[in-house]
């Protein structure tokens, strides 16, 4: 108990589960784990790669539009939070 007094941890039951941990599995068993599941690419959308062959202008036109409308959508969406922060607070 000195010691949870010591390294100001509230609980013993913090010290009995990883003396539990350290004679289950030695030293190992006391080293941080990772929370959460794991990142694979597999998760993520494929990405266009850069291909050898230039865009035709079409293909640059349309990837410029859609450049284009994203950012359009997100001045939209920064104007509403501010137009809502501005009504919050008169």
């Amino acid at each position: 108990m000195a010691a949870g007094l010591r390294f100001n941890i509230p609980n013993i039951a913090i010290f009995l589960k990883w003396k539990k941990d350290f004679v289950n599995f030695g030293l190992e068993g006391l080293r941080p784990k990772q929370i959460g599941r794991l990142v694979t690419i597999s998760n993520f959308k494929a990405k266009n790669h850069k291909s050898d062959q230039p865009l035709t202008r079409e293909q640059e036109l349309l990837k410029e539009n859609e450049i284009l409308r994203c950012e359009n959508e997100l001045l939209k969406k920064l104007h509403a939070l501010a137009q809502a922060k501005r009504n919050l607070n008169p």
